[in-house]
């Protein structure tokens, strides 16, 4: 349940010191010493205490586990003691488990016991086995519905030496093995010194104090609370006593103290106990209230003054006592009688005024997404050089030991326990980022659950809903991604309930939305649509009235991803499109990066990461740099990138963030690289060694869960790192100045770096970028469109955006090989003469460079730009087809088949060259298609061409050799013992299909557990396995790799074929997607997506190598809809898998068909199926493996398909003559 702790874990360290002594005064049902005996005489004891609450109980328990301790030499480590509540049930213990299996880096244990699919009998044994308890208590135990009892049979003959089962309102179940033990509070002669010691001025005779404490139960903690109140009353305690038959027989004693004290004092009284029992740690005042006073008198609060701050607690077995009534309704009282006091008031009234005032906005909806205060100011002082982050991380004025988080997160919970959901939105909103940044950003996305579950009028901030967005994105949740995004951009004026205050602010939502569908398209490996989708918000964000400084570098971030992946050929066009300098698409990448990274010099995180990415792209583009001289002088540029990324980490405190550590990481793996390139032996030895140091840190990252640790052993690892580089060490805590850090440090560098020539500037490089007018879209007919120099294509309700820029085309100038990239597919678009017997309009043969005209569509005149979707995307898209000049020629066809690709350079008169130091960059970097790269220095970027009409071309085994003892340095200081298990060296190939293209890049691999699966849904053929690794497309995406089982197929060759397969099978989803589309004039026939898919070559330091295929993990039902012969699921939707198949044929003009198609479909067949592992038929084409069956899979394809559907129809296929 939300916020509620469904069960405690206590070290022993933790216990009351004198519970072992307090055993001995207590009342039981079974004598102590007889107890103790038991203990000596049986190998395995199960004791079953029970008492009402404050009888002692609990006491009992500890004391127990501290004469065990001395009985049995049994370790304080060896002890678990859990305090559980109402709340627990199997699935909270069972996280339990996984999380205490996490902190011991016990990472296949975590898996099992977080597994939903896992029996519990199993688990319970797992649990009794692998951990070393010999003793576990779980106390309060009768808070649970028949949980503990299940331990029960499997303890005899487990580990376990004791187990002690506390409980306070009822007796479980049990067996004759177990010891029932009743506590019945204190023993006689106890009770009556406890009442003498406290009410030293009454009087009485011994018999009087009996009969008192009988009345009492015995209940050392209703006597004391009893006494208190005759103290503060100066009352007769006679005049106080109630006999037992005036009350019920059953009521605990501490409710007859409450009712005593609710009808002396009022129900303010209990209702300010009942805010109290909530707490989680004391209440900082200032002022202590009159009330709370009273209560203090009572010895129902205590209090504990540090300087000018008194801290309010409450009694803990009260505290228990009165949450449990109040959340089982037992008692009538209710908060709301207490006007004047309110716990959340307190926590707010300590927070900083700046917090206070964020908070305050947020409640009154002042803006969708949280600013910081450089984001929108050109000229930041320091007033504004400061981020939420440093805001949060800083210590509170008042509570010196609590940091302004740890105060705001005190105002959420008890903004929940008084259910003032208003207020539990706008902290939620406020916290979000931190808490995303920590890797905890599901905890936010069940605080909106709730709200909306239980407040559905209270308004969400377009910050949280996009927060779901990017979970959705993570978890493979696509389509549903960009159906949430599609609704977002559709409400122009409200959320839900949340309303924008100016036309502004949506605009910005619309950039923040185009932003991540663009970063949708580059994860489904369609760089180009993505990159066009990222300068659409671009514009967005600089069209607003102060830009968005964050969005923009956000954007140029994603931006140089997308155009890292691109061919030389897609950038072109893209560059043509959007007014971009025609480069190398990895310089442009690179570039990028560097704009990124300056504007986001304000926030560390954002620098690091854009920094970083910079240095990575320069290190894959200078092995196209034949000049020796030049390629060192870009080494040594990318270096001190990479440096600058490390060095802004600034903190240990900050790599808790998995982001964060995973950047540290592959900076410093990336700096060993290139320094081994550099070539001297002392650039060498040292890469050897941050190599070695890199690998354990990765170990150590993918070993742990949710955020990373941060070890002593980590810490020196660490400050190796920066040793070696030369760096600044890192501070132990967060910075509270970080930004201004930061700042001061980059102007430092940027200075430093231009004097020793080490820096590539892009000052420039984007000057000339066309973006379009997002604000305005005015309404035009096709007639009057043709007649624009600018044609421009906007979709409104999905926020896409994209301008077709008409370039004047002279006769003799030509692009060769022109991309059509709207749609993210590589079409070239021919003029010719379009025949009528032409069977598919529109498609490209992408085996023997063919290409062929795409069918013009009617565009009506009164069709607007909102409300179409791009099947393909799942994005609103207008297809338009362009004027065509008939004097238009195409020279320069791409030969798929051999996968030369050849770009003439198209001279632009106008635009000149941004001014860098090296100008030879750009002289070389226009013919890189030209140049068949096949070997690059350690590091490299590996590039060998695959022609589809071959078997798989050979990979290079490519790696790093391991550093071993005998290759460092004498002297050298070891490394800190972080063991690296799993982590191995290998290559990461990635195919590019419209450059048929296999790139390699060196990498490293954690192989994680193998996935368990339901049974019927595994895999025949191979293993799947969980899989991180450097260079990822996803940095904390989740991937699987798959094995195979069988050694004969345990070949480079067949893992090469699935990747050909499934890439090639990627490629042709785009253009029958796109013709969908188009064809479907909008109707809902859902879209398919094939994942993209990598190889990864392994080595271990004994030389043995591995061979993997990796793609996105998905979560949901694998289902298989076709195989490669002939059978069909006929309990799911085919139709649509069916024509895909069908499709390929017609496309690739009956070369090839894609079948054998399997993934994750919805059940509402409406929504994108994402498929993998599919198998291709050829009479051409060599290189898809033993699972192409030629002649004989086309002859079983049309018997399975033996008539079309009205996909099929639709797309106007045409079946094989006799078919």
């Amino acid at each position: 349940m939300l916020f509620r702790r469904a069960l405690t874990q206590i070290s022993p360290q933790n216990f009351s010191p004198d519970s072992k002594t307090k055993c001995l005064q207590l009342r039981l049902s079974t004598e102590f010493p007889s107890i103790l005996e038991e203990i000596k005489q049986k190998h395995t004891l199960i004791f079953q205490l029970y008492g009402e609450p404050g009888s002692g109980c609990s006491t009992l328990v500890q004391g127990l586990c501290q004469h065990l301790c001395e009985i049995e030499h049994i370790a304080e480590k060896e002890i678990l003691y859990l305090s559980l509540n109402q709340y627990c049930n199997e699935k909270s213990l069972w996280e339990f488990m996984s999380d205490l299996a996490k902190e011991r880096n016990y990472k296949e244990q975590a898996t099992f016991f977080s597994a939903t699919s896992e029996k519990k009998d199993e688990k319970i044994k797992r649990f009794l086995g692998f951990f070393n308890f010999k003793v576990v208590c779980f106390d309060n135990a009768d808070c649970n519905d028949g949980l503990v009892e299940s331990f029960l049979e499997h303890l005899v003959c487990s580990k376990i030496k004791t187990f002690i089962i506390g409980t306070q309102t009822r007796q479980i179940q049990t067996n004759e093995q177990v010891s029932t033990i009743e506590v019945r509070g204190l023993n006689l002669s106890t009770a009556q010194e406890l009442f003498k010691k406290l009410c030293p001025s009454c009087a009485y005779e011994d018999g009087q104090i009996s009969s008192l404490c009988g009345i009492l139960k015995y209940n050392p903690i209703a006597i004391n609370f009893f006494c208190a109140l005759v103290n503060s009353h100066k009352l007769d305690a006679t005049q106080l006593q109630l006999s037992k038959g005036e009350r019920q027989v059953d009521m605990f004693a501490l409710d007859w103290i409450l009712d005593y004290i609710k009808q002396s004092l009022g129900p303010s009284y209990i209702s300010i106990l009942y805010q109290l029992c909530h707490l989680r740690r004391p209440l900082p005042m200032t002022e202590v209230t009159p009330e709370i006073s009273k209560l203090m008198e009572l010895n129902l609060l205590t209090v504990k003054k540090e300087g000018s701050v008194n801290f309010i607690a409450i009694d803990l077995c009260l505290q228990k006592h009165l949450s449990h009534r109040k959340d089982n309704k037992t008692a009538k009282d209710t908060v709301n009688e207490t006007a004047d006091f309110s716990v959340l008031e307190c926590w707010l009234s300590l927070v900083s005024n700046k917090l206070q005032r964020l908070v305050q906005d947020a409640e009154e909806n002042a803006w969708p997404f949280v600013p910081e205060k450089w984001q929108f100011i050109q000229n930041v002082g320091k007033e504004e050089n400061y981020n939420v982050k440093e805001l949060l991380t800083s210590r509170n004025i008042h509570v010196g030991f609590l940091t302004e988080l740890q105060i705001l997160q005190e105002c959420l919970y008890h903004a929940y326990v008084e259910e003032n959901f208003k207020k539990m939105a706008a902290l939620v909103l406020v916290l979000d980022r931190f808490l995303y940044w920590q890797g905890e950003g599901k905890i936010a996305m069940d605080i909106v659950d709730h709200i909306q579950s239980r407040s559905p009028q209270t308004a969400i901030a377009p910050q949280l809903v996009i927060r779901r967005v990017r979970f959705m994105k993570s978890n493979g949740s696509l389509q549903e991604a960009e159906e949430t995004l599609n609704r977002l951009l559709q409400a122009k004026s409200r959320i839900g309930q949340w309303k924008y205050r100016k036309e502004d602010d949506f605009h910005l939502v619309s950039g923040v939305c185009v932003q991540i569908k663009g970063e949708i398209q580059y994860r489904l490996g369609l760089w180009s649509k993505g990159a066009a989708l990222l300068i659409q918000s671009l514009g967005f964000f600089g069209s607003l009235p102060q830009p968005d400084k964050k969005g923009l570098a956000s954007s140029y971030g994603l931006l140089s991803l997308c155009l890292r992946n691109m061919t030389v050929q897609d950038y072109a066009v893209l560059a043509q499109t959007f007014g971009l300098f025609q480069c190398h698409p990895l310089l442009a990448a690179y570039f990028s990066g560097q704009e990124a990274a300056k504007m986001s010099v304000y926030a560390p995180m954002l620098f690091l990461r854009n920094i970083c990415q910079a240095g990575e792209v320069l290190l894959e583009f200078l092995n196209l740099i034949p000049d020796k001289n030049e390629k060192q002088h870009l080494l040594k540029i990318a270096i001190e990138d990479l440096k600058d990324s490390i060095q802004a980490h600034q903190s240990y405190a900050s790599l808790t963030s998995r982001e964060q550590f995973y950047l540290l990481v592959c900076a410093v793996y990336k700096i060993s690289l290139a320094l081994f390139q550099i070539g001297s032996n002392e650039d060498k030895e040292k890469g050897m060694k941050l190599k070695d140091l890199s690998t354990e840190l990765y170990e150590h990252y993918c070993s742990s869960s949710d955020r990373v640790s941060i070890t002593k052993t980590v810490i020196g690892v660490v400050d190796q790192c920066l040793s070696l580089l030369g760096l600044q060490a890192f501070s132990q805590d967060n910075l509270a100045n970080a930004g201004e850090v930061l700042v001061n440090y980059f102007k430092m560098r940027k200075t430093m770096r231009q004097r020793q020539n080490t820096s590539l500037s892009s000052v420039g490089f984007f000057d000339n970028l066309v973006k379009p007018d997002v604000l305005s879209v005015p309404r035009v007919s096709k007639q009057n469109q043709r007649n624009q120099d600018l044609k421009k294509t906007v979709d409104q309700c999905t926020g896409t955006a994209e301008i077709q820029e008409e370039q004047q085309v002279h006769q003799d100038q030509a692009l060769d090989g022109t991309v059509d990239r709207c749609t993210g597919t590589a079409e070239i678009q021919e003029e010719q003469q379009v025949h009528q017997d032409q069977t598919l309009d529109g498609t490209v043969d992408r085996h023997t460079g063919t290409a062929e005209i795409q069918e013009e569509q009617q565009v009506h005149q009164d069709q607007t730009l909102d409300g179409t979707v791009d099947q393909c995307t799942g994005t609103a898209e207008i297809q338009e087809e362009q004027q065509v000049h008939q004097d238009q020629t195409l020279d320069g066809t791409v030969d798929r088949c051999t996968g030369i690709a050849e770009i003439q350079e198209e001279q632009r008169e106008h635009q000149t060259l941004p001014k860098l130091p090296e100008q030879s960059i750009f002289q070389t970097v226009d013919q890189p298609a030209q140049t068949n790269i096949n070997a690059m220095e350690e590091g490299g970027q590996e590039i060998v061409v695959q022609s589809l009409a071959d078997e798989a071309a050979n990979l290079p085994w490519k790696t790093m050799e391991p550093l071993t003892a005998d290759k460092r340095l004498v002297g050298q200081q070891k490394t800190a013992n972080v063991k690296a298990n799993r982590v191995k060296d290998g290559t990461l190939w990635k195919y590019d299909y419209p450059s048929s293209q296999w790139r390699g890049q060196s990498t490293m691999v954690y192989i994680g557990d193998q996935l368990k699966l339901a049974k019927g849904k595994e895999g025949k053929q191979r293993d799947v396995y969980t899989v991180e690794f450097i260079n990822q497309d996803e940095q904390l995406g989740r991937y699987v790799a798959k094995r195979y089982r069988k050694s004969k197929y345990q070949t480079m060759q067949q893992y090469q074929n699935d990747v050909l397969s499934q890439m090639t099978a990627k490629q042709y989803v785009a253009l029958f997607n796109q013709q969908l589309y188009q064809k479907a004039a909008g109707a809902p026939v859902g879209d398919i997506q094939f994942l993209p898919v990598v190889l990864l070559q392994l080595v271990n330091s004994n030389g043995q190598t591995e061979i993997f295929n990796a793609e996105p993990y998905m979560s949901g039902e694998f289902i298989k809809l076709t195989n490669n012969t002939d059978w069909i699921n006929k309990h799911r939707r085919t139709d649509l898998v069916l024509a895909y198949s069908h499709f390929t044929y017609q496309a690739s003009d009956g070369k090839l068909i894609i079948v054998d198609i399997q993934g994750w479909a919805p059940l509402d067949n409406q929504g994108c199926t994402f498929l993998t592992d599919p198998q291709i038929h050829s009479t051409v084409y060599k290189c898809f493996g033993t699972g192409n069956f030629g002649k004989e899979g086309y002859d079983n394809f049309w018997k399975m398909h033996s008539e079309c559907n009205q996909i099929c129809k639709m797309l106007k296929l045409k079946r094989p003559f006799n078919k």
